[in-house]
């Protein structure tokens, strides 16, 4: 099975992409993650990710490659990717076997804007959590794994209303390529859904 996630940034991909990789045995691969811990990234394109704002197409087709290349024919998710129109493309001529279905979180904008504000990040082992709505048991310590938890620095409100712009200036239309191609499936994630609910959702659709 080859997945990929599509939904701006904030509206629980990450969460669930952990629990469909763990449910149907699939390598989960964010590409937020690959930039943010690539040691070979410039300061010009450290600054763009901090900024919020895109990474060159092929440079990312490039990073994306080498890690699809790391499953040796097991099944993937991608979380986060392809961004463009020109990555979906690029990724699908890239692709020995171009068949994907793809899943599109939605919500609205103001829950996510709340949501990532007060999101706190584990740089251990990837957990999440929210200072109101999803608190640790103890302040700023990870209940899985103890390290100190961290507020990242693009998840601040002018960084994430920019990120946000961004994301439905150039994904709206990957959606529509995605949406024609008879393999999509919209997510309702917003708030009134708790994290069981939605996935028992993916489930069925999956």
């Amino acid at each position: 099975m080859h997945l990929i996630l599509i939904g701006p940034p904030g509206s629980g991909k990450g969460t669930q992409a952990k629990k469909i990789a763990k449910e149907f045995h699939l390598d989960h691969i964010s590409t937020g993650d690959l930039l943010r811990n690539n040691p070979d990234l410039t300061k010009e394109q450290k600054e763009l990710l901090n900024s919020g704002k895109l990474i060159p197409d092929m440079m990312m087709l490039d990073i994306v490659k080498a890690r699809l290349n790391k499953c040796h024919g097991r099944g993937w998710i991608l979380d986060g990717y392809p961004r463009t129109i020109a990555q979906a493309h690029l990724l699908e001529n890239a692709l020995e076997d171009g068949t994907v279905k793809v899943l599109y979180f939605t919500l609205d904008t103001k829950e996510l804007v709340d949501r990532i504000t007060g999101r706190l990040s584990c740089p251990a082992c990837g957990s999440v959590f929210h200072k109101i709505t999803r608190p640790p048991k103890k302040d700023n310590l990870c209940d899985n794994c103890g390290e100190p938890l961290i507020h990242r620095k693009d998840d601040t409100e002018e960084v994430i209303k920019k990120r946000l712009d961004t994301y439905f200036t150039y994904t709206d239309p990957v959606v529509k390529y995605y949406q024609d191609k008879n393999r999509f499936y919209n997510i309702a994630c917003g708030n009134k859904h708790s994290i069981d609910e939605i996935f028992e959702t993916i489930k069925d659709k999956l």
